[in-house]
């Protein structure tokens, strides 16, 4: 692994969206970013055709790039992790 990009997946059953748990992460100071949007739905792209179905859609909708890197601390991934399970616990 080159510890590059490091993603979740958000279930909607949750009642959380990615864009709530990045706010609650930033919150938190820890920062987050929405998953790349699919280059479909970039609006000069909108009517070119494209391979490949909703995939890459149902990602963008439902993912969450976490802090990541080779340098990250066992600590600073813990505070990553807790933070995570203190805002999708409640």
């Amino acid at each position: 692994s080159n510890f590059w990009l490091s993603t979740i997946l958000i279930d909607p059953a949750t009642g959380f969206t990615p864009e709530d748990v990045r706010v609650a992460m930033l919150n938190a100071k820890i920062e987050t970013r929405l998953l790349w949007r699919p280059m479909q739905m970039q609006p000069i792209f909108r009517d070119a055709p494209y391979y490949g179905g909703d995939v890459s859609q149902r990602l963008f909708e439902t993912g969450l790039c976490l802090p990541s890197g080779s340098v990250l601390t066992d600590e600073q991934i813990s505070r990553v992790i807790d933070e995570l399970h203190r805002i999708l616990r409640g």
